[in-house]
């Protein structure tokens, strides 16, 4: 197979999460078959320039390579492209655009019918949610193709059995903001430190925003079986699995509008995590609670998240099931399943 030339425009660094860790991942594979030039745009830091930069790269390389494929914020990714279609407009046939998230509105909404008609002439769009296929397809789109956000699982981690002489160990791992449910999650913990009063301690991964910067703040120091562990920017893939699983129960209550299949909860089945989630967007086509993967709450429902944690605490046989479940449910995300889009995506 001739390897072709990609210009690659992807978000980093990768320990951010999110779109962030797909972009690297993508990349990454794209390269085994094919010869990448990456353009990154670094969002912890000077993103307006860092944009810019890749803007000018695009603007100046497009017209060169064999395909190019976006891995962005969607925002950013729209204004790439209408940029690449008024300087390099039959690039846009050889073009791959990787849409993040579960929001889908812009893709059929009048008011975004100019990006529309560019994503429409792309070579393939490649989307999270296997749901939405048809919907695209009578909408005009027939170039969709279902990537659901996967990972790598060369390295997996069985779960570790709950021993209920042990403090049950809960982890939130998602950006720290309300978007994805963080006072929720400090108030579940304040009712199980006040009514329930299980043996238990939670840690927070992930970039704090800056509006509930000094709310979560109080909340870490004011609360002794909590902790905030910054990012888990391990080395490897064997010492980044081996950090989430050593944990019991991701909490995930997201509200975020744009939530797709969400890389936390794929890396918290391969870590053997259970999950409790929201009942928001997709996420019951992750959390599959008719197999026992987890449980799905619905939003706001906070007494509820804590009377099931207590459940589990106190039926340690049926939080090591779900452990388990969740484990065997990792098989629907490898990436390894993906081999054949990587390699022909551009022929």
């Amino acid at each position: 197979m001739k390897r072709k030339r990609i210009l690659y425009i992807g978000e980093g660094p990768a320990y951010l999460g999110g779109i962030t860790r797909k972009s690297a991942l993508l990349v990454g594979r794209l390269s085994q078959y094919h010869n990448v030039k990456k353009v990154d745009i670094n969002v912890k830091n000077n993103k307006v320039i860092s944009f810019s930069i890749a803007l000018l790269k695009m603007l100046y390389l497009a017209g060169r390579y064999d395909g190019i494929i976006y891995c962005l914020d969607n925002e950013r990714m729209y204004l790439m492209l209408k940029f690449q279609k008024i300087f390099h407009k039959n690039s846009i046939k050889k073009t791959v655009v990787v849409y993040s998230g579960g929001s889908f509105n812009e893709l059929i909404d009048e008011k975004y019918n100019d990006v529309i008609k560019i994503i429409m002439n792309a070579r393939q769009l490649w989307v999270e949610i296997k749901g939405i296929n048809s919907t695209l397809v009578k909408r005009g789109y027939h170039n969709v193709v279902y990537y659901p956000n996967p990972r790598i699982i060369e390295v997996e981690k069985e779960p570790i059995p709950f021993n209920p002489q042990n403090p049950i160990r809960l982890l939130y791992y998602s950006q720290i903001s309300r978007e994805k449910g963080i006072l929720d999650v400090i108030e579940v913990v304040k009712i199980l430190n006040e009514k329930y009063k299980i043996s238990f301690s939670i840690d927070f991964y992930g970039l704090v925003k800056e509006d509930i910067k000094e709310d979560f703040n109080n909340f870490i120091q004011n609360t002794g079986n909590a902790s905030y562990k910054g990012f888990n920017n391990a080395p490897d893939l064997d010492k980044y699995y081996g950090v989430l699983n050593s944990y019991d129960i991701m909490l995930f209550p997201t509200y975020w509008i744009g939530e797709g299949i969400a890389g936390a909860c794929v890396e918290a089945k391969i870590s053997g995590v259970a999950i409790i989630a929201s009942r928001h967007n997709y996420n019951a086509e992750i959390v599959d609670v008719n197999n026992c993967e987890g449980m799905i709450i619905d939003k706001g429902d906070n007494e509820c998240i804590a009377k099931q944690i207590f459940k589990l605490y106190s039926n340690p046989s049926m939080l090591n099931n779900m452990k388990k479940m969740s484990y065997e449910s990792r098989k629907r995300f490898s990436v390894d399943e993906y081999e054949e889009l990587y390699k022909k995506c551009f022929d």
